[in-house]
């Protein structure tokens, strides 16, 4: 459940921010905001819970003692070793994108450059929060 909440959040609240833009809504946007707020601590604890993940330490202790001998199981474990990283790579992409756009949400009063950052930092957010979710979804299958 931890690593739906940064999910949900951080999209919906985008999705009220452009309702809010659209409406000319002040509520909306201290709404939209507060949510992607929540979803950045959410996602803060989700990379937490991941990063101790015992899985992850599991992985990589089968492929430490599985022999050079047996090919076919160290190449499934290293696909999925892979698929962690990736994932892992890009739950790090989304605290990025996420600290920046919530930057750029603070200084968007201060004129249109800022407006723009901010449309481009949302939808930058967006797909990374959409392609970590996808990488993740790979993971559980």
């Amino acid at each position: 459940m931890v690593v739906h909440f940064p999910v949900a959040l951080m999209l919906t609240g985008l999705a009220f921010e452009v309702v809010a833009a659209v409406r000319g809504h002040a509520g909306l946007a201290r709404v939209a905001l507060l949510l992607i707020v929540l979803g950045f601590a959410a996602a803060l604890v989700a990379v937490v819970t991941g990063l101790t993940n015992p899985e992850v330490r599991a992985v990589q202790h089968t492929l430490s003692v599985t022999p050079p001998t047996e090919p076919g199981t160290r190449a499934l474990f290293l696909q999925r070793l892979d698929r962690i990283r990736v994932h892992q790579r890009l739950a790090y992409g989304v605290l990025i994108t996420g600290a920046l756009a919530l930057l750029v949400r603070l200084w968007r009063t201060r004129g249109a450059l800022w407006t723009a950052a901010s449309v481009v930092s949302g939808a930058a957010l967006a797909a990374a929060v959409i392609a970590t979710g996808f990488a993740g979804g790979r993971l559980a299958r």
